[in-house]
């Protein structure tokens, strides 16, 4: 699978979405108060989209910015990276290879 694609895919899940689905990824998305779930999603981006925050953070998927899908993964990465920086994970830059 396109890894661009699978960041979407992780992101907003199944597309398109109904209002239910919506209501259920409100807090997945806006999270809140720090909770155990917040902690939990956290972890799991850090185990599978490590990786490519390494190498979004290095540059080397500035390729991704050719167009607005894959442009969108970008920031997505960038969305989870600053929040696992909150975290104290990941201190890493990202945004020169969003605004590539």
């Amino acid at each position: 699978m396109d890894e661009a694609l699978s960041v979407r895919e992780f992101w907003f899940g199944r597309l398109p979405l109904s209002a239910d689905a919506l209501n259920r990824r409100m807090p997945f998305w806006f999270g809140g108060p720090p909770s155990e779930f917040g902690r939990l999603r956290d972890e799991h981006i850090r185990e599978r989209f490590g990786e490519l925050l390494e190498q979004a953070a290095s540059g080397a998927l500035a390729s991704w910015a050719d167009g607005p899908r894959r442009r969108l993964s970008l920031i997505l990465l960038q969305r989870a990276r600053l929040r696992l920086r909150r975290q104290g994970a990941h201190p890493h830059a990202l945004g020169h290879a969003v605004r590539g």
